[in-house]
């Protein structure tokens, strides 16, 4: 993560719109926030919205959603499906093509193969496409595949060693998938869902830190780089994504 943020463009004041993940949602592919109450949980989303996915698929993208946990955890196979995503991936379809052998024992099938098992997908995918992923190794209990376990820099806190797990998972991602056309031609957005549960930094225990989280976005043709230091949240990400579109 490191490395792509040094040659993307990277957000030294991101934030985050809400505390849950499925707030996350709302506020990165719809851009809408949750204040006192989550936004998927209130009557109100089920009106029309003109979120990302939609807009996209009017253009003639093709849209799906990524999620190594079991269908309908946390709600976010339904609400994808609410604002235009055409297909959603999630444990069972993993394990109906892989087998059962990657189950993380927790939240659902590990990082690293299941973002192998996307970027397959992604292949057959038709162009152009917008495709979301949610990982779910670095969640409490904090495990990481045996093959790892003395092989991963340690830390302090036990998120430590699954950062860096998920990090490895996101690297060989970006080795297998880097010669395809549609990983040249995308921009790849990163953003954490909220500020994790197990807070250990003191600047993350203020109300501002409670919200402080990393936000950055990578596109292989350089075109996106530099650092930006005014604040920037999750709902802001649809609005400039759509710009360098010529959205009408």
């Amino acid at each position: 993560l490191d490395s792509l943020m040094r040659q993307g463009l990277t957000f030294t004041q991101g934030y985050s719109n809400g505390y849950k993940s499925i707030e996350a949602m709302s506020s990165s592919l719809s851009s809408i926030p949750s204040f006192k109450k989550t936004f998927v949980l209130l009557p109100y989303s089920l009106a029309e919205t003109r979120a990302l996915p939609r807009m996209l698929a009017d253009k003639g993208y093709s849209t799906a959603f990524f999620c190594g946990s079991p269908q309908g955890s946390m709600g976010f196979d339904t609400y994808a499906r609410s604002i235009g995503i055409d297909k959603t991936f999630a444990q069972e379809d993993y394990e109906k093509a892989r087998g059962k052998g990657d189950f993380d024992g927790s939240w659902g099938i590990w990082d690293e193969p299941f973002l192998g098992y996307m970027g397959e997908e992604l292949d057959r995918l038709e162009q152009p496409f917008m495709s979301t992923v949610f990982t779910v190794s670095s969640h409490h209990p904090f495990n990481v595949p045996v093959e790892y376990a003395d092989s991963l820099p340690d830390g302090p806190h036990k998120i430590n060693k699954t950062i860096a797990y998920t990090d490895v998972a996101i690297r060989r991602f970006f080795e297998d998938n880097a010669g395809k056309e549609w990983f040249r031609n995308s921009v790849f957005v990163f953003t954490a869902d909220h500020v994790s549960s197990g807070r250990v930094a003191p600047e993350t225990n203020t109300t501002l830190g409670s919200y402080r989280i990393v936000m950055f976005m990578y596109s292989p043709g350089g075109e996106l780089k530099g650092e930006y230091s005014e604040p920037v949240m999750q709902t802001d990400i649809m609005p400039h994504r759509l710009g360098p579109l010529g959205h009408d």
